[in-house]
Formats: structure tokens, sequence, C-alpha cells
């Protein structure tokens, strides 16, 4: 049954998924025993060192993911550095910005806050 779970997308592929298979077979909780497989048969639970590469390959593949994120949202963005006393022109974003103009109907609202003049720079 567990193999069939795991092989439901691609079922000529069945034997790379057997180890996985056997893995969630031995630390699935059997109610009738109340226990797992593996403590029934080693009087132990399954080692942490799985789960532990599991988790360090999770990791692994969250930080190559969040980088790949980054970077495709960095190419959209520039970076500005403004000087005192410069004029800068302050954009609203529409549905965000509650604090500065509230209307009736945002729709229709202005999509620029004005000309302001740089005081400091952060």
């Amino acid at each position: 049954m567990y193999l069939r779970c795991l092989m439901f997308t691609d079922p000529l592929k069945w034997s790379k998924a057997f180890p996985w298979a056997e893995y969630w077979y031995n630390t699935s909780y059997n109610i009738s025993a109340a226990m797992t497989p593996f403590k029934a048969l080693y009087g132990r639970d399954l080692s942490m060192l799985i789960q532990r590469r599991i988790a360090v390959t999770a990791t692994i593949h969250l930080y190559k993911a969040q980088q790949t994120m980054k970077h495709q949202a960095d190419k959209k963005r520039r970076h500005f550095e403004f000087q005192l006393g410069e004029h800068v022109l302050v954009k609203l974003q529409p549905y965000q910005q509650s604090s500065v103009a509230l209307r009736k109907y945002q729709k229709f609202g202005s999509r620029n806050f004005g000309s302001l003049l740089t005081v400091c720079s952060l």
C-alpha cells in the first residue's frame, strides 16, 4: 500500500521509491502493537540520523530556492541614493497605503503623494 501511494504518478520507477516506502512503513505507528514496527523488531526508535539528514537537505534546498527568488526579485529593483535637499516624488501603493490618503474609493485616488524635499538619508 505504501509503495502504491508513493508511485501513484509514475509507477514505472518503483525501485527508486522502495527505500522511502520501507522507511514510511517502519516509522508508521501501529495501533494494535502500540509502537512502530521498527521499535517492535529492534526495541528502540529509529535513529534520528535520518531525520537530521532530511532536515539538513530540506534546509539547503530552501536556501537555494530563497536565493533564486531573491535573484529574480532583484532584477526588477534599482538602488537609489538621494542627496540632501533633492526633490523626490513619493508614489503611493494602491490598496496598501492607508495612512497618507484615505479615500472613499481608493481606485480613483491619486497615485502620487507629491514632490518632497529630502531632509535626511537612511
